[in-house]
């Protein structure tokens, strides 16, 4: 009977995939403020903000709107006149006014006003467009009499100070990932500069004799095309997955079957980031020697092994102290 040295089953217990989160959750939040770095960033840009993680709370500097505001087109009146004849002495348009020498509102009179602008003083309602008439016009077409036609209500039609966000109320929290209704959140606030955590740095790996980077291919295949190798796709994957995302990925290329490759390609890739993804070396073949060489030239712990789900078995997670103090994170797949 022929021999063979290679194990016929795994030394790792598989585990479910609940259970690998878990340890992922576990280990990942011991390491999380050694592994992140905080850096200030400019608001000016802020589609370059995207896909970043806030490292502080905001509150509101100041209330949203900070001044009364109509939400209709009409007119600004004072409620307890109810409904009959006003005499219209202004306009006031989003960002500006106008009131024909009149600088208060007083009782029968009322003022033109449009969406979004700040109301007088002096009134409590708005009376839509669409409940009144015009009784007298000068001879420019300008409004002088209108009509209101319906008992209206204090406070119709009007957005308070604050209404929206109060004074000192909670924008954004901290640990929030910035999107597109943060990034609005973030433009509303008047803030210059924001914290947030530096985009994470990992490094992608593939590891195999028979793998063949796609960027040597020849264009548009053909004959020139190798026929005993496998393309390696996983890494270009991982780093787009990463990408979108919101990491940082860095390609650290392939690696050979041989343990001493292996060492110095895992070791380039620390001296670059603390987190590593290497595809390949994870199962049990005479060539997988990831688990070994984890443990054993980096003393990092295999925390599991082998994962409960397909494809993937075989997929490893590994954690330690590195060579220069710092927390490792190496992530394996088949």
């Amino acid at each position: 009977m022929p021999s063979s040295s290679l194990p016929r089953q795994s030394p790792w217990p598989a585990i479910e995939m609940q259970q690998a989160l878990q340890i992922l959750e576990e280990i990942v939040g011991l390491n999380l403020d050694k592994l992140r770095s905080i850096e200030q960033k400019q608001t000016n840009n802020l589609k370059e903000l995207i896909g970043y993680v806030l490292a502080e709370t905001l509150l509101a500097f100041r209330p949203v709107p900070n001044f009364r505001a109509s939400v209709m087109d009409g007119y600004a009146i004072i409620s307890s006149d109810g409904k009959g004849p006003r005499k219209v002495v202004g306009a006031f348009n989003a960002g500006k006014a106008t009131s024909n020498g009149h600088k208060m509102l007083e009782s029968g009179q009322c003022v033109r006003i449009s969406t979004g602008a700040k109301l007088p003083e002096e009134a409590d309602a708005v009376v839509k467009l669409e409940d009144t008439e015009v009784l007298e016009e000068d001879d420019d077409g300008k409004e002088i009499l209108i009509d209101i036609g319906i008992n209206p209500k204090r406070g119709q039609y009007i957005r308070e100070i604050g209404s929206d966000i109060a004074k000192d109320e909670l924008l954004l929290a901290k640990g929030i990932r910035l999107g597109a209704s943060e990034i609005g959140l973030l433009a509303l606030s008047g803030r210059k500069t924001v914290l947030v955590y530096s985009k994470p740095k990992i490094c992608v790996l593939s590891s195999g004799d028979e793998l063949i980077d796609f960027i040597n291919l020849p264009n548009n295949g053909g004959n020139e095309w190798p026929i005993d190798g496998v393309i390696d796709t996983n890494r270009p994957v991982l780093i787009s997955l990463l990408l979108e995302e919101g990491f940082n990925p860095i390609d650290c290329g392939i690696a050979k079957d041989s343990e001493e490759e292996l060492i110095n390609s895992i070791k380039n890739a620390f001296s670059k980031s603390d987190l590593l993804v290497i595809s390949g070396g994870v199962s049990m073949g005479e060539k997988d020697l990831l688990k070994s060489i984890l443990n054993k030239h980096f003393n990092l712990k295999i925390n599991f092994g082998r994962v409960y789900m397909k494809p993937g078995l075989p997929s490893t997670f590994a954690s330690g102290i590195g060579l220069d103090g710092r927390p490792k994170l190496v992530f394996g797949l088949p």
